[in-house]
């Protein structure tokens, strides 16, 4: 492929240059905007998940190869041996241990360096897919400001009609949809679902150019151990595209195709294993993950498929089309699957604003030829990119909101403070010199942060890795601190399920209206401080 002129290469350069400056910014910004007392665990967006990945760095960080979830108690009290593992959260404990440091700051490093490498690796695509001739330059400069300054129509759930009817990710609105649906999103937040968009570029590359077998199996491998959701619809796009060429594929071609397939496969055989393994691992797959409605849907990606529209029109001079309607349909089939067949159904859109964005290019170069008659097409472009960036422009706007109030707005539907009180912060850090192992009590506030603070499980954190938190868990820890048990019913409840450290801080006190249960059940406090704005937090040990 014939080098960009200078003035597109240093076009794509300033591109990345801004894209990354987006995704860090907010982060510098933070410790400035936070509550001046509190403590800021280095997270924005929805701190719950992110927590998710660091509670495994941290036992990457203690040595652990399989990794168990510590958000739940029952193999803490069944003795259940992990096993699973994931190589991303590991290399985050690796060097979190090498260069003694928490493992919040590997996982930025790794965050903002593989966005860097994913839209790379997308712009190789780009400009595989979008080559027309030799001389044509534009689409793979458009794809690229698609793909990192738009993210939908999401922005219309906040209006009062679309937000009477439709449903996109969270009832609250804010965000333009499930983060894993747009690289913007995946990019601000998430280590895991970037490196993911990084390797199904890389993959589709491959399988366009019809070469490169080795590193189309190991980039598979690698895709199916880091986001296993997103190996199945690779796996069904290859195999349904490998047997679409079967008859007069080239063998270049289908040795690339096979290759992937089996480095999917592997990783994707062992989660099975680890499924049918593991009691604690499959009721967590089981907990279903619906994706929005279909109708909400569209809305959200309707930018790109109008755009989308006119590039598939053009798939008489874009030989990859047909690959890149595959690989949409077959995205769109999996999501929409009964959960009784996908319950994590939601999850597997990643990666379909891939081809949408590339088709979307093809369209906007399409249009641009038309546009000389509307004006300046340079005006008429600039212009219509503004429309699309609102929804980012929304994203972020509720970003610095939510770090100016500490997720206040979020705090009804039990997601976690993005800073900790100073006393709940310093309990953490008690709780972590505690020898030997056992479950720390407390609202899932606090308890979203203990396994990846402190190295030990909690009894309810997340409402997804805590095995049935609605329905058991987080109503049990309501009855515990509104002292709705008996003491009898509270001790035993407290040793059915190896808690040992019982936490009283800000949320505890407030959840309780400041009645210790832990007090008059005689448990000894081991840890005592705060402040006098937020009051103080105490850690009371069960013996």
């Amino acid at each position: 492929m014939r080098d960009y002129p200078v003035s597109h290469s240093r076009l794509a350069s300033l591109i990345l240059l801004g894209f990354l400056a987006l995704i860090t910014l907010p982060y510098a910004l933070a410790p400035l905007i936070l509550p001046q007392n509190a403590v800021w665990g280095g997270l924005l967006g929805s701190a719950d998940d992110q927590n998710v990945h660091l509670m495994w760095a941290r036992q990457a960080q203690e040595g652990a190869f399989f990794l168990r979830d510590k958000f739940t108690t029952e193999s803490l009290v069944s003795g259940e041996k992990p096993l699973f593992f994931n190589v991303l959260p590991a290399l985050m404990g690796i060097l979190a241990r090498i260069f003694g440091v928490d493992v919040v700051f590997p996982y930025h490093v790794l965050r903002v360096a593989l966005a860097a490498w994913a839209l790379w690796q997308f712009h190789q695509l780009a400009r595989l897919v979008t080559r027309r001739d030799e001389t044509d330059n534009r689409l793979p400069i458009f794809a690229l400001l698609l793909l990192c300054f738009t993210t939908g129509a999401g922005f219309l759930a906040s209006l009062p009609f679309f937000g009477r009817f439709l449903f996109i990710d969270r009832p609250d609105g804010n965000f333009p949809l499930m983060p894993e649906a747009f690289f913007l999103l995946s990019a601000f937040a998430y280590p895991l679902n970037i490196a993911s968009f990084g390797l199904l570029a890389l993959l589709f590359r491959k399988l366009i150019e019809k070469s490169g077998a080795l590193t189309a199996f190991f980039a598979a491998l690698l895709l199916a151990n880091i986001h296993t959701y997103d190996a199945l619809p690779f796996l069904a796009t290859a195999t349904l595209w490998a047997l679409w060429q079967a008859k007069n594929a080239e063998k270049s071609a289908m040795r690339v195709t096979l290759a992937a397939i089996c480095g999917a496969i592997l990783p994707v055989a062992y989660q099975f294993f680890v499924f049918r393994g593991s009691e604690e691992f499959r009721l967590k797959a089981l907990t279903v993950t619906a994706p929005p409605d279909l109708p909400s849907m569209l809305l959200v990606f309707a930018p790109l498929l109008v755009l989308a529209a006119f590039g598939i029109r053009k798939w008489r001079e874009f030989p990859a089309i047909p690959l890149l309607l595959l690989w949409i349909a077959t995205t769109f089939a999996l999501v929409y699957a009964p959960t009784t067949l996908f319950s994590f159904a939601r999850k597997m859109i990643e990666g379909v604003q891939i081809p949408l964005v590339l088709l979307a290019a093809i369209g906007a170069g399409a249009l641009w030829d038309k546009m000389a008659a509307f004006g300046p097409r340079q005006l008429v472009f600039a212009l219509g990119l503004g429309i699309l960036m609102i929804s980012p422009a929304q994203f972020f706007g509720w970003i610095w909101n939510n770090t100016l109030e500490n997720n206040a707005a979020r705090w009804r539907v039990l997601m976690p403070p993005l800073a900790l009180s100073r006393g709940d912060a310093a309990a953490l850090r008690a709780i972590e010199k505690q020898g030997g192992d056992g479950a720390v009590l407390s609202l899932p506030y606090l308890g979203s942060y203990v396994p990846r603070a402190t190295g030990k499980w909690t009894y309810a954190g997340h409402w997804a890795e805590t095995l049935r938190f609605e329905t058991e868990k987080f109503p049990r820890v309501a009855r515990f601190y509104q002292g709705r048990m008996t003491p009898d019913e509270a001790r035993a409840f407290l040793c059915d399920h190896r808690i040992r450290w019982v936490v009283e801080g800000q949320f505890e006190r407030e959840f309780s209206g400041g009645v210790s249960v832990a007090s008059q059940l005689g448990l000894r406090p081991i840890f005592r401080g705060g402040d006098a704005e937020t009051g103080m937090t105490t850690v009371f040990e069960v013996y």
